[in-house]
C-alpha cells in the first residue's frame, strides 16, 4: 500500500469515528416563528419528533461568544419525557422533564456558545424519542 493510500485510509477511518461520536440526536418538522433584538429575542414553535440528545440552538449573530444569558423555556410534549437543561458559564446546569400532561416552565443562565448562538439541550429520557414537542423560549442579556 502507498504512503498517500494510507494516508487516505486514516483520513478516512477518523471521519467515521467522528461521525459515530457527539450527541447522536436529531429533530424534525420544525416550525417557528422567532423575534429579537440586539439584547432580547423569543421563539415560539414546535418539533414533530426529538430523537437522542439534541441541541436546539437560538441564533444571533450580533452577540459574542461567551456572553452571558438569562433564558426561559416554557416546553410541552405529546408522548415520551424531555429533559431540558441550560448550562451558564461557570458549568452550572438548571434541568427539568417534561411529560405529557407536565410542561417544563425553567428559568436559568445560559451562554452565547458556539455559531453564536443560545444552546438549549433536549435529551430524551422515555422511550427512543418523543413527538409533539411545542416551546416557547425567551432570552435576555441580564
Amino acid at each position: 500500500m502507498t504512503r498517500l493510500a494510507r494516508l487516505a485510509l486514516a483520513l478516512l477511518c477518523a471521519l467515521a469515528l467522528a461521525a459515530c461520536t457527539g450527541t447522536g440526536g436529531s429533530a424534525t418538522g420544525q416550525s417557528q416563528n422567532c423575534r429579537s433584538t440586539n439584547t432580547s429575542g423569543v421563539c415560539e414553535g414546535s418539533l414533530r419528533t426529538v430523537r437522542g440528545n439534541y441541541t436546539y440552538r437560538i441564533e444571533n449573530d450580533v452577540l459574542q461568544r461567551g456572553t452571558p444569558m438569562r433564558v426561559h423555556v416554557q416546553l410541552a410534549v405529546a408522548s415520551g419525557g424531555l429533559r431540558v437543561a441550560l448550562t451558564d458559564v461557570d458549568g452550572r446546569t438548571v434541568e427539568a422533564t417534561a411529560r405529557p400532561g407536565e410542561p417544563v416552565d425553567l428559568a436559568g443562565d445560559s451562554a452565547v456558545g458556539d455559531f453564536e448562538s443560545i444552546p438549549v439541550a433536549l435529551h430524551v429520557v422515555e422511550g427512543e424519542e418523543v413527538t409533539g414537542v411545542e416551546y416557547t423560549i425567551a432570552w435576555e442579556r441580564p
